[in-house]
């Protein structure tokens, strides 16, 4: 009867024909799965349970779980007990009623109509009336509304698919496409007809691509792209864009064009301010403006200053001249004169007139000099250095001191020489600033000999960089840092590196050494031995004491692709591998018994995603991975501030990762292993370091994963069975 057997003690007794007892806590039984030959009733309602021979007497109770019509989801459980009689129908009422039945072994069946027409979709193999109900599938597709043929699991069937655009934004968009086809689109700022999506003016151009510009040729902005006019800018008449001119024959600067000839002597009369080349001037005569008019005529009549005549006008003057323009001084003869000088009367020939004669001190020197004596008198003189009227003969400066009796000396009471006694300025000799006309300081506040305002503060000791020779009074020295001299220039740099001798630090350059050292001047031996090992916490063989990934990381668990426990991260086999499920227990009890074997029945023979639209199901199988690139960015170890040099050889380089870079040879230690990270889950990955959103806490009856529940599966739950956890 192709029954299924729950392993137990009793088994062994039964299949060797002695008697046997099933009376643990666990229990035990014998089944059939859904959709075996065995597993669905006959015509008759009827199902074989167990075939038993023996001469004593079959006393006992079974559970018994049955699906009405197949169907998975719903199940009848009942129990059933064996006594003495014979088991059958024995209601009167039922379709197969037995007169001889003694017990009613819960065989009877009610007369079912249905549909009974096997190709219909509503087929009820137990309607013993046809009544008319049958349905059948529309053409090309499953009872179930799904597509017969349906090669990419869209939900439309193969036979009314459409390849097309499906892209609404595309110019061939076929809003009936079901399959995507290639799309063609607009170019940009155009709409499918190759018509501008925006074009303002109507020029033909688009708006986003119009050039705002100058199109006039003859203009300094001409834009030759451009395709709206904007406004132009020309050059100055005569000038080129640049403001050249575009002739200068005398390169003076002024445009050809634009040259004025004229007088350029500011004094000529025809003097021209604009003119930029020379030309010819005039200048007035001598003593007239270039007006004609006189430059100077003070007394305005019509005669300029410079051609002026003074002269006695009055005719009856002995000095009269008939050119005279200006009247001058007219000589008279004297009284008793004629215009010669000639006395009219001298009677003692003297050359005095006779109504002249004076008597009087003839001597010119003499105070009482008469000039008008004509005949000699006594004469009185002034006194040595000075006149007659006791004022000095010769005071050049009008100071009233007679010039031989000036003393000339510094008057200035501030100076050295200063003389009380000096009349006239001589030259004053001051002593120098901040000093006392004996040559000593005004103010010597340090007693040193140098004045306070000749002071210099600065740096005395000559070793100093800042060493000032001039310094009087000790400043602040600045010292050259050990090493360098003032410059900042290395005293010695063997190497030409830039760092002085006494500083060059000798060490490993490699950041990939474990010895590295960024101070490191000058290359010293690296070491890449003892740093190096696996990084990497979900390893065996994790070191936290290592700083760099070898990549000899090794992770144990079952290697084998054909056992139920088989983990892709594995590179080692730790001999774990089964096929016994983490958890069978499906009703969460803790013990793995009759109760989870009925559960697991249930979805026997379902298939994925759907499972027969058993919701328990698909919540405990249809996990789907939250994709890597939404969890994970990757390491750009080229665009890092402080990059290695050989940055793309970095990377992950474990094969089993799920970020693995096979062009990488140096593991950057970016590794992630994604998977569930609960270790309360039922399908915790110890190895998985990137949670990806797989938890499950409820048990899945597809044990080995293959999208199906079938006999494999059956096998890994009975290895569970009696599991307590």
């Amino acid at each position: 009867m192709n029954a299924q057997v729950i392993p137990s003690a009793w088994t062994s007794a039964f299949e060797a024909g002695n008697s046997f007892e099933v009376t643990d806590g666990i229990g035990s039984g014998w089944f059939v799965v859904p959709g075996a030959p065995n597993a669905i009733a006959g015509a008759d309602h009827r199902i074989l349970i167990a075939q038993l021979t023996t001469d004593g007497q079959v006393s006992g109770s079974f559970r018994t779980q049955i699906f009405p019509m197949g169907d998975a989801s719903n199940d009848d459980r009942a129990d059933i007990t064996f006594l003495d009689g014979v088991c059958g129908c024995n209601d009167v009422t039922a379709f197969n009623y037995d007169p001889n039945a003694d017990f009613n072994d819960g065989s009877c069946i009610e007369e079912f109509p249905g549909c009974m027409d096997v190709s219909a979709c509503n087929f009820q193999p137990y309607a013993n009336m046809e009544d008319g109900s049958c349905t059948y599938a529309e053409e090309h597709y499953a009872c179930d509304g799904t597509c017969l043929a349906d090669t990419d699991g869209d939900g439309i069937c193969d036979i009314f698919e459409v390849l097309g655009c499906q892209d609404a934004t595309a110019c061939n968009y076929d809003a009936d496409a079901t399959d995507a086809g290639s799309c063609d689109y607009a170019d940009s700022g155009y709409d499918c007809d190759g018509i501008c999506l925006a074009d303002s003016d109507g020029d033909g151009v688009c708006d986003p691509f119009e050039v705002s510009g100058c199109q006039d040729a003859t203009a300094c902005n001409y834009d030759a792209t451009a395709t709206d006019s904007a406004t132009c800018t020309y050059a100055a008449n005569g000038y080129d864009c640049e403001g050249d001119c575009l002739a200068d024959a005398d390169g003076d600067g002024v445009c050809d064009p634009f040259e004025v000839v004229g007088c350029q002597d500011v004094t000529a009369c025809n003097y021209d301010g604009l003119a930029t080349d020379a030309g010819s001037c005039s200048y007035p005569e001598a003593g007239y403006g270039c007006d004609g008019a006189c430059l100077i005529d003070t007394d305005g009549d019509g005669v300029c200053n410079p051609f002026e005549v003074v002269g006695c006008q009055d005719a009856g003057a002995c000095n009269y001249n008939a050119s005279a323009t200006d009247a001058g001084a007219c000589n008279y003869a004297d009284s008793g004169y004629d215009c010669d000088g000639n006395c009219l009367a001298d009677s003692d020939g003297d050359g005095v007139c006779d109504p002249f004669e004076v008597s009087g001190c003839q001597d010119a020197t003499a105070c009482n000099y008469n000039a008008a004596a004509t005949d000699a008198a006594d004469c009185t003189y002034a006194d040595a250095g000075y006149d007659c009227d006791g004022s000095c003969l010769a005071d050049g400066d009008g100071d009233g001191v007679c010039d031989p009796f000036e003393v000339v000396g510094c008057q200035d009471a501030g100076a050295c020489n200063y003389d009380a006694d000096a009349t006239d300025a001589g030259t004053c000799t001051y002593a120098e600033a901040g000093y006392d006309c004996a040559g000593d300081c005004l103010v010597d506040s340090d007693g040193d000999g140098v004045c306070d305002p000749f002071e210099v503060v600065g740096c005395q000791d000559a070793l100093a960089c800042n060493y000032n020779a001039d310094a009087t009074d000790l400043g602040t020295c600045n010292y050259a840092v050990a090493g360098y001299d003032c410059d900042g220039n290395c005293l010695a740099d063997t190497d030409g590196d830039g760092i002085c001798n006494p500083f060059e630090v000798v060490g490993c350059q490699d950041p990939a050494g474990c010895n590295y050292n960024a101070e490191a001047t000058d290359a010293g031996s690296c070491d890449f031995v003892t740093c190096y090992g696996c990084t990497y916490e979900a390893a065996d063989n994790y070191d936290p004491s290592v700083t760099f990934d070898d990549g000899t990381c090794s992770f144990a668990g079952c290697t084998n692709a054909s056992f139920a426990n088989f983990n892709p991260y594995a590179t080692v086999s730790d001999g774990s591998c089964t096929d016994a499920p983490i958890s069978a227990d499906f009703n969460g009890d803790g013990i793995v018994q009759n109760q989870d074997l009925l559960d697991f029945l249930l979805a026997y023979g379902q298939v994925a995603p759907l499972w027969g639209g058993q919701e328990w199901i698909q919540d405990a199988c249809n996990i789907v991975a939250e994709p890597l690139e939404n969890l994970y960015t990757e390491v750009d170890f080229c665009g890092a501030v402080d990059a290695p040099e050989n940055c793309e050889a970095y990377g992950c380089i474990y094969a089993t990762a799920s970020n693995y870079d096979a062009s990488a040879t140096i593991d950057g230690g970016n590794c992630v292993w994604t998977g569930c990270t609960d270790s309360e889950a039922l399908n915790f990955n110890a190895m998985a370091t990137l949670d990806d959103s797989t938890c499950s806490y409820q048990v899945c009856p597809d044990f080995n994963g293959d999208g199906q529940v079938q006999a494999q599966d059956l096998l890994n739950f009975l290895l569970a069975w009696g599991t307590i956890y």
